[in-house]
């Protein structure tokens, strides 16, 4: 019982608790005196995590004393010098002579039950003699029982899963306790740091040397003499997460992501996940809580649980610090559904809680990177609409050359482009270095017949001296200076493929009625070039499908006809300038059935497509057709002729930064775009003139790439100008 005075004074004194935690510093040691530790949950999500807990009393214990002096010898651990002669009462000098001997005190109560290293002189000389020390070696080769991780890449490299390393602790702290297998006991991970990661391959072995102190659990990892991860483990209590599960039921949710595209939206952020890390099954994009595959592994497992803290962020992010990891094996196994292999993860994001059978994920810490630079030449190139005869064009091979890959590589699954050239002009060289530089071939295989040396040709160009050596059939045949008169024209034409090409120069007597014999017609007139197509003999049915910017019923008509692709030619013609159906169309090709899209965009409202012109458009069956300023042609890529000096300009407004992130010797003036006072949304804005700047260790962090220019606020706005912001200068009243 209580009396009214009591009740009333507490009312009326409230006690401002949380508000005095604020207070507490971090890498603080807090000490919490009561007869049971009832504040551990507040006080571990309310402090530092740098803060230590620690409690004197703990109820159910059957050896208090025991309990309080164990957690003296933590605090000792921690550094605090404590005076332990206080606890007894003062010794009276000179000691009495019935005062019994400690030795056999001693020899009594030593417990032999437990091995324990005896350091030698020699462990210390090896850096060796700390603690309990167990020796892993990773192999990642078929066949070993660590192969599966090389399915963790990340931006390229294969990562040791962060995962990874907490299961070989978990398999080191097992030996400790006599456990013939380490899924028979529960424990806890406390304070998880992961100083860097390791970098695994297929040829080299790596070994990790994973050390315990067992009076606390206190452990490291070291890799080539470096520690790379530290903690604490211990021995884990029933869980008591177990209240917090939801009952998940995903098969009534419509805003589900799937495997596929979960992972698709990994790889584009850089995660490279395959084999057993795929294993997100489906996840609710509304509250993040979904299902996880189990493949009795849990190092690929537990990953796939920071996979789901991770679906919401942006840009590539590593783990580095984990507040708690709960493992209970028994209550896991008991959750796992014996029909689909799966087990349900819940994500509370509010208190840093991630929750999957008889796993709870407490306080997980990501820090940004920034990806591999992978350095490729630029190429710089303009967009332009060429007709297709028109004898004035200045880059004429190379508009030839972009027509015959447009409408040769009409999938993703084609990469291969095959060429023959005939004739001892030197132009196979400026041929083969055009298609080196196409993104989209994969694979050039180029033949060249002709009586030159082979010291004046490309060596990954074929050289044979005869066309009745050529067995195959190619892309594009190019002939030039040849005598037309002593020719096999009928073997040329014979190996060209159906819906080939044959380019032919200016200097070449073009037999013209043999072409047209042999199903030719003529696609592209220029000066000194003339590209001619070999038809196709398939009966395809053509298909008209109108593009309406206001109507989108042809959008589901497309789809469907897509379907059905194989014996079809699908037409879309549009009369509108700015429908985007170029980009569209482009995007089209490269899907399941693309191939039998053409596309017709006329840029003149006034010109009526009649029924003479489209079926010559059907005949010559280009993939692009485009009518504008009175004439039939397509927008093709043309090299733009640039010099050094090109790159350089004079300007008031610049800014230094780095080209290639982590590579100082980029470092480079960039022109500034022009800010006045006018554009700026901010009254409070001004423009000034920097007289001296500074680089700061941010600036080196962000130029070494160290730090990411995502992790900086604003950095958008900021449009990378991110090094030398703190200056001293005038604003623009002086």
């Amino acid at each position: 019982t209580s009396s009214p005075d009591y009740h009333v004074n507490n009312l009326c004194s409230p006690v401002l608790f949380q508000e005095a935690l604020q207070y507490i510093p971090s890498n603080a040691i807090v000490i919490e005196l009561a007869p049971h530790c009832l504040l551990l949950t507040i006080l571990k999500r309310s402090l530092n995590t740098d803060c230590i807990h620690l409690n004197l009393m703990k109820r159910g214990t059957h050896d208090h004393i025991t309990y309080f002096y164990s957690n003296l010898g933590k605090l000792y651990n921690e550094g605090v010098n404590l005076n332990i002669m206080s606890n007894y009462s003062p010794v009276q000098y000179p000691v009495p002579v019935n005062v019994p001997f400690i030795s056999p005190l001693i020899a009594a109560q030593w417990d032999h039950s437990q091995q324990w290293k005896i350091p030698t002189f020699e462990m210390f000389t090896q850096s060796l003699g700390s603690t309990q020390q167990t020796k892993h070696e990773i192999d990642l080769n078929d066949g070993s029982e660590y192969s599966f991780i090389i399915g963790h890449q990340i931006d390229g490299r294969c990562l040791f899963p962060a995962t990874g390393y907490l299961i070989l602790v978990w398999k080191t702290f097992a030996k400790l306790y006599n456990y013939e297998d380490y899924h028979q006991m529960s424990v806890l991970f406390e304070q998880i740091r992961i100083h860097r990661a390791t970098i695994c391959s297929l040829t080299n072995q790596i070994i990790f040397y994973v050390n315990i102190l067992p009076i606390n659990g206190t452990f490291e990892i070291i890799e080539n003499n470096t520690i790379i991860v530290t903690g604490r483990i211990s021995l884990s209590e029933q869980l008591t997460m177990q209240k917090f599960h939801k009952q998940i039921k995903l098969n009534n949710i419509e805003k589900n992501l799937q495997t596929n595209e979960i992972y698709r939206d990994f790889n584009l952020r850089g995660y490279e996940y395959s084999g057993l890390f795929r294993g997100i099954n489906q996840i609710d994009i509304n509250e993040i809580y979904g299902e996880l595959k189990w493949n009795n592994e849990w190092i690929s497992y537990l990953d796939t649980m920071l996979q789901v803290h991770l679906i919401t962020s942006q840009g590539l992010q590593l783990p580095t610090r984990i507040d708690s990891l709960r493992i209970d094996p028994k209550h896991h196994l008991e959750s796992i559904s014996s029909l689909t292999s799966t087990c349900s993860v819940y994500v509370d994001y509010w208190n840093s809680l991630c929750f999957s059978g008889g796993i709870e994920l407490f306080g997980l810490h990501c820090t940004g990177t920034s990806k591999k630079n992978k350095q490729q030449n630029t190429i710089l190139e303009s967009y332009l609409f060429v007709p297709f005869d028109n004898i004035n064009i200045i880059n004429e091979l190379e508009t030839c050359l972009y027509l015959i890959l447009e409408n040769t590589l009409t999938t993703t699954t084609t990469t291969t482009l095959s060429l023959c050239q005939i004739g001892n002009e030197k132009l196979s060289e400026e041929i083969f270095n055009f298609y080196s530089q196409q993104p989209s071939i994969k694979s050039l295989d180029y033949t060249l017949i002709t009586s030159l040396s082979i010291d004046e040709i490309n060596k990954k160009i074929n050289l044979i001296e005869n066309l009745s050596l050529t067995t195959t059939t190619v892309d594009l045949v190019i002939v030039n200076k040849i005598e037309t008169n002593t020719y096999d024209w009928e073997k040329l034409f014979s190996i060209c493929k159906l819906n080939g090409f044959i380019l032919f120069s200016s200097d070449i007597n073009i037999p013209k009625e043999q072409l047209q014999i042999n199903n030719f017609i003529k696609i592209v007139t220029r000066k000194n070039y003339q590209l001619w197509k070999k038809l196709s003999n398939e009966n395809l049915t053509d298909i008209i499908v109108n593009i309406d910017n206001k109507n989108f019923q042809w959008i589901e008509q497309i789809k469907t006809l897509l379907l059905n692709s194989s014996s079809q030619r699908i037409w879309l013609i549009s009369n509108q300038i700015d429908n985007g159906i170029i980009g569209f169309f482009n995007c089209l090709r490269r899907e399941p059935g693309g191939q039998s899209l053409r596309c017709i965009h006329i840029q003149d409202s006034e010109y009526i497509l009649n029924e003479n012109i489209l079926n010559i458009l059907k005949t010559r069956d280009l993939a692009v057709n485009i009518y504008q300023n009175g004439v039939w042609g397509s927008y093709i890529h043309q090299h733009l002729q640039t010099s050094k000096d090109s790159a350089w300009t004079e300007t008031d407004n610049a800014h230094v930064n780095v080209l290639n992130r982590g590579d100082l010797s980029s470092l480079t003036w960039l022109q500034s775009p022009i800010i006045t006072t006018n554009n700026i949304n901010d009254p409070n804005s001004d423009t000034c003139t920097v007289h001296y700047a500074s680089l700061n260790f941010r600036d080196i962090m962000l130029a070494t790439g160290k730090l990411s220019s995502e992790a900086i606020p604003g950095y958008l706005k900021m449009q990378g100008g991110l090094l030398g912001l703190a200056f001293s200068g005038l604003d623009s009243s002086g």
